[in-house]
C-alpha cells in the first residue's frame, strides 16, 4: 500500500491534537482509516516546507499545508481545483515571506488553510460562515474568533486552542465556505483512494 504524509504549519507540541482533528475531521467525511495521511505538525511555514522538501527528496508522497497569511489573487484559482497554481501563489516576489517552489514539487502537494488556520476555525464557530472568509486576514480572523467565542461565554482565542477547536468542526460547513479547503479535501480523498487501490 503506498502511504502519503501530510505536513502542517503549526505549534509542533500539538502533534497530539492535531493528529486527533484531522482524524475527526476524515471520520466525518467518512475517509477510510487506512487511507488517510500520516500528519506532521512541523512549526512555522517555513519548517513545514523544509519537513516537506526532506520528504520529497525521499521521494514520499507528501502534501503540504499551511496558511497562505495574504490573500491568494483570483488568477492562481482558474479552471479546475486540481490544477490551480498554489505555488505561484505564495511565490510572488513582493511578499514579505517568500516561499519558494521546491524542485520537482507539484501543485498538488502545496494547500492553505487559506490566510490563516483561523480560517477554517471561523467556519467551525460561526453560526454562518462568512461568504467571503478566504479574504479575511489573519488579525482580523482573530479578531472575530475572540468575540464568537466571548458571546458563548468563553475564553478569548488562543493560538494553541485551534487544533481543539477544529476537532469540533464540522467538514463540509468548512468545504463549503472554502474552495481551498473543497481542495485540500478533494486531493487527499484522492490520494487515499490510490493509496488503497
Amino acid at each position: 500500500m503506498v502511504k502519503f504524509e501530510l505536513y502542517l504549519e503549526g505549534n509542533e507540541r500539538q502533534q497530539t491534537e492535531a493528529r486527533r482533528a484531522f482524524s475527526k475531521l476524515f471520520d466525518r467525511l467518512r475517509l477510510p482509516g487506512c487511507n488517510r495521511p500520516k500528519i506532521f505538525v512541523s512549526g512555522s511555514r517555513n519548517d513545514a516546507l523544509r519537513d516537506y522538501e526532506t520528504a520529497l527528496r525521499q521521494k514520499n508522497n507528501s502534501m503540504l499545508l499551511i496558511d497562505s497569511e495574504a490573500l491568494i489573487d483570483n488568477s492562481f484559482c482558474k479552471g479546475d481545483r486540481c490544477d490551480w497554481r498554489a505555488w505561484d501563489a505564495v511565490n510572488k516576489p513582493n511578499r514579505s515571506e517568500h516561499i519558494r517552489r521546491p524542485p520537482h514539487a507539484d501543485d498538488r502537494d502545496c494547500h492553505f488553510f487559506v490566510t490563516a488556520m483561523e480560517s477554517w476555525v471561523l467556519i467551525a464557530l460561526a453560526d454562518q460562515a462568512p461568504a467571503s472568509v478566504e479574504a479575511i486576514l489573519p488579525k482580523d480572523l482573530v479578531a472575530r474568533l475572540s468575540a464568537i467565542l466571548k458571546r458563548q461565554g468563553k475564553d478569548s482565542y488562543q493560538k494553541s486552542h485551534a487544533f481543539d477547536l477544529l476537532a469540533d468542526a464540522d467538514p463540509a460547513k468548512i468545504i463549503a465556505a472554502s474552495p481551498w479547503a473543497a481542495r485540500f479535501f478533494d486531493e487527499v480523498q484522492a490520494r487515499g483512494t490510490h493509496a488503497s487501490a
